[in-house]
């Protein structure tokens, strides 16, 4: 996905991003038992 923002008619900035992990999934590197098994990547702070 990309967001443009728009000023005067050009385009200021971009934003983009990538949906690493759906494309991981599509090409059966990532498999859903896996996805499953899958422990937190990060604990949240107490």
């Amino acid at each position: 996905m990309a967001l443009f923002r728009i000023e005067c008619g050009k385009i200021a900035e971009i934003w983009s991003v990538a949906d690493d992990l759906g494309r991981l999934q599509r090409l059966g590197v990532i498999t859903p038992e896996e996805l499953q098994s899958a422990g937190p990547a990060a604990t949240p702070a107490p």
